[in-house]
């Protein structure tokens, strides 16, 4: 992993540095996945690779799964961990939503530092990878002008969110896209809780931290912790669900807060910046 030890904001020609309160860790979600996987077959989970499950529906108390291939499951106990993809049958309640924007950047980006740089119809982050290059991912409002088209170009989108800023326009100078279209999805939303019961829901499914706050794997860490210990105790899903959205109350809303200032008024939150750094 990458150590991360500051942040650089900027928003037009405004910009700020500040050092982070410890050191972060930058590390690719394939090394992470990898090694928990690895865990998990460790611990004698079945690792299904190449596959995928099409629906989900309940009877009585067991839970119906069907999967690509046709084949049809039952199990007692289900963890819904798609991330922020939807799965049919289990669909978050919530309406609209952003546009989630990704893409791998080769070059050299500022050393030990994350990026956040405000930009038409919302801000993206940039992060340098372990060995070399960045990725530059945004939250976007669908509806906000010219996003649609730079969500569908590799060098479109490093134009439009070069565009928003000079912090920008000079760290991605001499970055490169190092794929042909960037990895988008639709309808994220951010600030969102789930409250009821249904299976047991972790990660991006359980509850969605606006983007480059920095707690988003973390939290989707923590919380398969926290259903992992409600499946021991036989906890229903409606449980593990209240328990959650009271845990991390605090720090959805602060979150929100800082989305927002960022989005609508980036120049506050970088003369907060300026002034305490």
């Amino acid at each position: 992993a990458l150590p991360i030890r500051r942040a650089m904001l900027g928003a037009g020609r405004r910009e700020a540095s500040l050092l982070l309160p410890f050191a972060a860790w930058g590390l690719p979600r394939a090394t992470l996945d990898a090694a928990l996987l690895e865990a998990a077959r460790g611990c004698g989970a079945e690792i299904r690779c190449g596959t995928a499950v099409r629906d989900v529906g309940a009877e009585g108390d067991t839970w119906r799964l069907r999967l690509a291939d046709g084949e049809a499951m039952r199990t007692g106990a289900l963890v819904l961990a798609t991330g922020k993809h939807e799965l049919r049958g289990m669909r978050r309640a919530a309406s609209g939503g952003a546009i989630g924007v990704k893409l791998p950047l080769s070059g050299t980006p500022p050393e030990g530092a994350i990026l956040l740089l405000a930009c038409a119809g919302g801000y993206a982050g940039l992060q340098p990878r372990p060995g070399g290059g960045a990725n530059l991912c945004a939250a976007l409002d669908p509806r906000a002008p010219g996003v649609a088209e730079a969500a569908r170009c590799a060098s479109g989108f490093i134009a439009h969110v070069a565009a928003g800023s000079t912090l920008a326009e000079r760290a991605l100078r001499d970055l490169r896209p190092a794929v042909g279209r960037p990895m988008t999805v639709a309808g994220v939303p951010y600030g969102y809780v789930h409250r009821g019961g249904g299976p047991l829901r972790v990660g991006d499914q359980l509850s969605v931290i606006p983007s480059f706050c920095g707690d988003g794997v973390a939290m989707a860490l923590c919380s398969g912790l926290r259903a992992a210990d409600a499946l021991r105790r036989g906890e229903a899903g409606a449980a593990h669900h209240a328990r959650w959205a009271a845990e991390v109350r605090g720090g959805m809303r602060l979150a929100g807060w800082l989305a927002t200032l960022t989005g609508r008024a980036p120049w506050l939150l970088i003369g907060g910046a300026a002034l305490a750094p």
